[in-house]
């Protein structure tokens, strides 16, 4: 039941003043999270683990190098990028599978995996506008959690596919295409928005 299924709980732990929250995409990710609460001596850090298995994710070193910065260009198109994917944890596999599609489709899509929204904002601006440029301002954030938080990021022209409704009990594969969190619910939540730009038409 809802008690077992806390869609606000990533939203609630990131009010907390001073915490330092990583929501890893993989194993690689998670041992940068676990350096990163070792060297803190400021801020308490707290990691958020998947309960099922994930799939290592290909990744350049210099995309491996900058995962300490909170958030970071994960995959580019080969041509110039139009969308942006946002991904955190378990859904940045699922991004990088639809930005797959869209870039075939002739949409070139972007994907960046952000563990840690806290470490990404204390970033200097440079290094935020470098990973989320102005210039591409369809942005589409993908997490299975409250969408409210996000819409900072994703800003005006941008769009949220969230949870804001408690879940449901079942297989989790079944219960993600239930709630939309599919390669093609992605697809055509972003084609919608980078079409026409209007967030939840889909």
């Amino acid at each position: 039941g809802p008690t077992h299924q806390p869609i606000e709980q990533l939203a609630s732990l990131r009010l907390i003043p001073g915490l330092r929250l990583w929501r890893p995409a993989d194993g690689v990710e998670t041992v940068h999270a676990w350096q990163a609460a070792f060297r803190s001596s400021e801020h308490p850090t707290l990691i958020v683990l998947t309960r099922q298995g994930l799939p290592p994710i290909p990744r350049t070193a210099q995309a491996e190098s900058a995962i300490p910065r909170g958030g970071y260009v994960l995959k580019e198109p080969d041509g110039t990028a139009e969308l942006v994917l946002v991904a955190t944890g378990s859904e940045v596999s699922l991004a990088l599978e639809a930005a797959g599609v869209l870039t075939q489709s002739g949409i070139g899509t972007r994907v960046v995996s952000m563990p840690s929204v806290e470490v990404f904002e204390s970033q200097d601006a440079a290094y935020r506008e470098a990973v989320l440029p102005r210039s591409i301002p369809k942005r589409l954030i993908i997490e299975a959690g409250a969408s409210s938080p996000w819409f900072r990021i994703a800003g005006a022209e941008g769009d949220v596919l969230g949870i804001d409704r408690f879940g449901l009990s079942g297989p989790g594969a079944q219960v993600y295409r239930f709630l939309g969190f599919t390669v093609e619910a992605v697809v055509r939540r972003a084609q919608a928005l980078w079409t026409d730009g209007c967030p939840h038409s889909v």
